[in-house]
């Protein structure tokens, strides 16, 4: 299994299977019973988000409607090189990373793009961009969580479209995957070692030990 994402209620579980030979198969499963209750011929994503109203399955550059699986294009990023997606809780956006380092904002039916964040983790001219590989929406919509295939984390303002602050501390490693607490303004991200979290308060002790001379952020 390369990705998983769950349906509205718990009921439905999609997951992408990356074969050894072959392109991506995406299955969705009955969680109750524990059996697959289809294949979902055509999407062939590695990537995947589902809408929180159950209508709507986003994969790398195509989506399909549920429950009929009908699949059609939708050119979410430049390319095919999609990192990463991600949907907001109320289902008024999604957002699109991909492998130069740039995320796509659209409307909740992917027929309006309403912004572009170009060049997320800025590098110096020359250098090669780190690519977008985990995104989460904040529960009240207003913050995105971006994280970098080189374990860059840096948080957006979605209104604006602009930078929250600098990027925050991570071991360094890829972030395979970003969510945000709904009880707390706290951000976790999951990496091929462990889990870890950053918050207002732990941020701001950081900058006061790198203000010392005593560390960085």
């Amino acid at each position: 299994m390369v990705t998983l994402a769950l349906g509205p209620g718990g009921r439905t579980l999609y997951a992408a299977r990356l074969p050894v030979l072959g392109e991506p198969s995406d299955e969705a499963w009955d969680t109750a019973s524990g059996r697959r209750v289809s294949v979902l011929s055509g999407l062939t994503s590695s990537d995947l988000a589902v809408h929180p109203d159950g209508g709507l399955l986003v994969g790398d550059n195509r989506a399909a409607r549920l429950p009929s699986g009908k699949v059609t294009g939708a050119g979410l990023v430049q390319g095919e090189q999609i990192g990463a997606l991600a949907v907001a809780a109320d289902g008024s956006r999604f957002a699109a990373g991909d492998q130069t380092g740039r995320v796509a904002l659209w409307d909740r039916e992917l027929t309006h793009r309403m912004g572009v964040l170009r060049n997320v983790f800025p590098v110096p001219l020359g250098d090669e961009p780190e690519p977008v590989s985990a995104l989460a929406v904040s529960p009240d919509g207003k913050t995105l969580a971006v994280g970098g295939g080189t374990g860059t984390l840096q948080l957006w303002d979605i209104a604006t479209q602009q930078p929250l602050g600098g990027r925050l501390v991570t071991p360094g490693e890829r972030i395979d995957s970003l969510s945000f607490s709904v009880t707390a303004p706290r951000c976790t991200r999951a990496a091929p070692t462990s889990p870890s979290s950053a918050t207002p308060s732990t941020r701001r002790a950081r900058r006061r030990r790198s203000a010392s001379g005593h560390g960085g952020v």
